[in-house]
């Protein structure tokens, strides 16, 4: 049996989301605002490696008048470990795989710091694949690493596309909630 997760908003929070909040409030932006132009402007890019994580603050601390390492910190401080999710993943007996949509140095800077190679049994990361979640690409190789059939891999992501888009190859998919745990608890029977 094999557990795959995302990392930011199911494994650990989404430090993206706190810190592009705290600057729309602090320059008085519209909410979504920063988040809008995350997705439009970097999301893909830093999850195909094609940018890093430290060009993206660069251009919010110019953008938005911040000191580039103040707001590194600041959005690194921001991710936190999700407790249920760790409690869930010491119990489960299987393989643990953790997919993501990361720029290379944030994913090496999150792994070091919340040592999630000791967590996880192997990791799945946009940016070495070249591909990002939704593409069949990332759930084809998560088949594959896992070396489990689809009925019996378990994939939670806090986006729907992500569910939907592994759903599709017959991945048992679920979007991450506060029962997750008991539905998937349930379709296992344990």
């Amino acid at each position: 049996m094999v557990l795959a997760l995302d990392l930011a908003g199911v494994t650990l929070t989404d430090g993206f989301q706190k810190i592009f909040a705290e600057i729309e409030q602090e320059r008085s932006l519209p909410p979504g605002t920063v988040h809008a132009m995350y997705k439009k402007n970097f999301a893909e890019q830093l999850g195909l490696g094609n940018v890093t994580f430290d060009d993206f603050f660069g251009f919010l601390a110019e953008k938005y008048s911040y000191n580039k390492v103040d707001i590194k910190e600041r959005t690194l401080a921001a991710f936190k470990p999700i407790e249920p999710t760790f409690k869930y993943m010491g119990g489960f007996v299987g393989t643990r795989i953790l997919v993501t949509n990361l720029a290379l140095d944030l994913w090496e800077l999150l792994r070091d710091t919340f040592k999630l190679e000791d967590v996880f049994d192997k990791c799945l990361v946009s940016s070495i694949l070249k591909a990002r979640k939704p593409s069949s690409y990332i759930f084809l190789k998560l088949l594959e690493v896992g070396g489990e059939e689809p009925s019996n891999t378990f994939f939670v992501d806090d986006q729907i596309a992500n569910v939907e888009a592994a759903r599709q190859l017959g991945i048992q998919a679920y979007l991450f909630t506060p029962s997750v745990w008991r539905q998937i608890d349930a379709n296992i029977g344990r």
